[in-house]
């Protein structure tokens, strides 16, 4: 690929860039100024929507440089915004389907609506008065925009939800990239399940748990004696590492998920 773009750059091009969607492992593009080559990294989507991948990307950089966005900026922009086209696809006909060039717009309309679910969540929890179920380290409420990448793309309650008397308050209003912490359980359930956009953490207890079996909901659990010591020795990892293996051995996505500590 290197190669390529330096023989087309040889060709009169000022920049190059050169797709490699077709190439297994990790989808790399690579985009080369004349002097240096810069890789453009995104995980491999599973999908066969990939019709009209390239014209895609080329036309969201054509826009962005009609904007007046540096190329290499440019080039870095599209690429995100052909991923989240290509992870939207649309299911049409009995063929491949074609990329999604709206999912960007429409995910980030979703912005709104998240933060508004969020509010209305933590006036419930405090009508309800759940202080009881807060745990000792607080609690926090995330919400995810469809396809969501990163901590970014989460919205929770700056400095968590914490009890007050037999209700709770949060610090201030939901804002996105608040909270790493449950936004790495959400992001892990929703690599297998993209539907479950959303997740709280609250306290554990053995009468908790019975009473939720008993109400009907699916309870998973995880042994932190089984994480693995790499795990261990890397910080917030291990929530992260519980849920990955709930969601291996179970059949369906549980309601709750537990553990009783080491």
């Amino acid at each position: 690929m290197k190669e390529a773009a330096q023989r087309i750059h040889q060709l009169g091009s000022k920049t190059v860039v050169v797709k490699g969607g077709h190439l297994k492992g990790m989808a790399i593009d690579i985009f080369y100024d004349g002097r240096h080559y810069h890789e453009l990294r995104s995980s491999r989507i599973e999908t066969k929507n990939t019709h009209g991948t390239g014209c895609t990307f080329a036309s969201a950089i054509a826009t962005l440089l009609a904007a007046g966005d540096p190329v290499s900026e440019a080039v870095k922009k599209a690429k995100t915004f052909i991923t989240l086209a290509i992870q939207a696809g649309l299911p049409l006909g009995s063929g491949s389907g074609p990329t999604n060039p709206f999912a960007f717009v429409l995910r980030e309309m979703e912005r709104y609506r998240v933060i508004q679910e969020l509010r209305r969540a933590m006036m419930l929890l405090r009508e309800e008065k759940v202080g009881s179920l807060i745990p000792e380290v607080s609690s926090n409420l995330g919400y995810a925009l469809p396809y969501a990448e990163g901590p970014e793309d989460i919205a929770a309650f700056p400095g968590r939800i914490v009890r007050l008397g037999e209700s709770v308050v949060s610090v201030g209003d939901p804002e996105f990239g608040a909270s790493q912490h449950i936004a790495s359980i959400i992001l892990t359930a929703m690599k297998s399940h993209p539907e479950y956009c959303s997740a709280m953490n609250i306290r554990y207890s053995r009468d908790n748990v019975a009473r939720l079996r008993g109400k009907g909901f699916l309870v998973a659990h995880f042994d932190r004696r089984r994480e693995p010591k790499r795990v261990k020795q890397e910080e917030g990892s291990s929530l992260e590492w519980g849920v990955r293996d709930v969601l291996k051995r179970a059949r369906r996505i549980p309601d709750f998920i537990y553990d009783e500590g080491v």
